[in-house]
């Protein structure tokens, strides 16, 4: 990132807008924060043009904008053209001396690409796609939550929708039950359901049934060109004041009756405030001129491997009353919220991953991993669950090898795990669809929920617990040898019944 420095009191460059969607770059802009100076003399250059600002005094942030504008603020006319290639902005005071400059492109500090911003940054500047929202986490109290756990208990969900009266808002990576679209197919409740257009592998075809059975359903796909994520892969829904967050895919092996299915965790938290701050969040996606409506979208679907996975522990849900819970969404609250929970942890940490992946300068750039490393550094117990399936075996055993090297305590498991959660103290849980990757928490739509609740976080606890230590043929826990192989575990008999879905796997694992 470029480094800028700056007397607080000095107009900056806080935002540029220089590669549009519009035809021939319509709608350049410009922002600059003003802290109540005459600008008279001052002037915004770049090094083909210069903008002359007004002789008048200006506070706040002040929007120079191109004809055309695609921006919903403009304030006063750009003389600039800003190269796509690269660009050195300078905000120079009457005596010609820079006050503030932002490069990018060629001329070094980011590279932005087409409809994308230049936002300043606390540490210089970053981008940001045009129109993607900047929601701060919801800190509230709620009524209740209630904390269930998939394929064990699928009912939860179907329960929630049928009892809606007003709305039942649904958004989902993929959406293949039929199960819970019968249930929607019978509620009384508006409902509108919001599904990615383009998962790796494809559009799923039990996806497309499903949304060609809905016709009385508003159905929207984030299948648009200028998507601001890439991709919306959140599985949470609202039901009038619930609003649910789970790590699971909408499928009939989770959310069916006897559905055999993955490890996954799920919350059901009941208030006004929760609920409304998700279904802002589903509004805000389904408004965006990527997503189009099911009529309108173009798909191209497949079938993928639907095989049973045979998990079912028995866990049934558990409810707790007037609890704090903190919502939040990627990538606008990023990595923060799961960091600052594991820096809390006093005594122990829990994480169930499917995967850990390093990210830019290998696995340590991983923040979650650095909050880990630094937790078992100071004496916490961390433990690490990650999937053991032959798709993620080898690259999850290299983690848990490096994991253990660094007195944490990490293994996989041959139970199909999906879950992405932390239990901290036996105090507070997360539950979210974060996968542990870099796009996950910095590019996709995801979303995520603490429970600051001691029976919810003890109940997660022992689900984990159950996994970590489950004897072999159930899901082993399994310790990673001294070969870096887990023990006991069935390869050659799962690579003969989903063989053929390699690809996919191998490319859906990242998302």
């Amino acid at each position: 990132m470029a480094t800028v420095s700056v007397a607080a009191e000095e107009p900056r460059i806080v935002e540029t807008y220089p590669d549009t969607y519009a035809d021939g770059d319509a709608g350049e802009y410009v922002a600059v924060e003003f802290d109540g100076i005459d600008t008279s003399g001052w002037t915004l250059e770049d090094t083909d043009a210069v903008t002359r600002l007004p002789n008048r005094t200006l506070d706040g942030t002040v929007y120079f904008t191109s004809d055309g504008g695609a921006h919903n603020r403009s304030d006063y006319g750009l003389e600039l053209r800003l190269a796509n290639s690269g660009e050195v902005i300078t905000v120079r005071d009457p005596s010609g001396d820079t006050v503030d400059r932002l490069r990018y492109g060629d001329e070094g500090g980011v590279d932005p690409t087409e409809g994308e911003l230049v936002i300043r940054q606390d540490d210089g500047f970053g981008t940001h796609p045009f129109g993607a929202t900047d929601l701060e986490p919801l800190r509230t109290n709620v009524s209740s939550v209630t904390a269930f756990v998939l394929p064990d208990s699928p009912g939860v969900v179907a329960d929630e929708f049928r009892e809606a009266d007003e709305r039942v808002l649904v958004s989902a990576y993929t959406f293949g039950s039929d199960y819970l679209a019968d249930v929607l197919a019978q509620t009384e409740a508006r409902v509108e359901l919001l599904v990615e257009g383009s998962p790796p592998g494809g559009f799923p075809a039990s996806t497309e049934e499903v949304l060609q059975s809905l016709d009385g359903v508003r159905r929207y796909v984030a299948d648009g060109e200028r998507s601001r994520y890439t991709y919306f892969h959140a599985k949470y829904a609202v039901a009038d004041d619930s609003a649910v967050v789970t790590s699971e895919n909408w499928g009939d092996r989770n959310f069916a009756p006897n559905a055999t299915g993955s490890r996954g965790w799920g919350v059901v938290i009941k208030g006004e405030e929760a609920s409304n701050y998700l279904a802002h969040v589903f509004r805000e996606d389904t408004d965006w001129r990527g997503i189009s409506s099911w009529r309108n979208s173009s798909v191209d679907s497949h079938e993928q491997d639907e095989s049973d996975t045979y998990l079912n522990t028995g866990f049934e849900p558990t409810r707790t009353n007037s609890t704090a819970v903190e919502l939040f969404v990627t990538p606008d609250a990023s990595v923060e919220p799961v960091v600052s929970l594991i820096e809390s942890a006093d005594d122990e940490v829990l994480v169930q991953q499917a995967y850990i992946r390093p990210w830019d300068d290998g696995l340590g750039s991983n923040p979650y991993v650095e909050a880990l490393r630094e937790a078992a550094s100071r004496g916490v117990d961390v433990s690490v669950l990650l999937d053991g399936r032959w798709y993620y075996e080898e690259e999850n055993t290299e983690v848990a090898e490096a994991l253990n090297s660094s007195n944490i305590d990490a293994r996989l498991s041959d139970r199909p795990t999906h879950t992405k959660g932390v239990v901290v103290d036996n105090e507070s849980v997360l539950v979210s669809s974060i996968n542990w990757n870099r796009n996950s928490p910095m590019d996709n739509r995801e979303v995520g929920v603490i429970v600051h609740d001691a029976e919810t976080a003890r109940y997660f606890a022992e689900v984990f617990n159950t996994d970590m230590s489950a004897e072999t043929g159930e899901g082993t826990g399994a310790p990673v040898s001294a070969d870096g192989a887990p023990t006991d575990y069935l390869l050659e008999a799962v690579i003969i019944l989903v063989v053929s879905g390699i690809a996919v796997w191998l490319v859906a694992r990242e998302i």
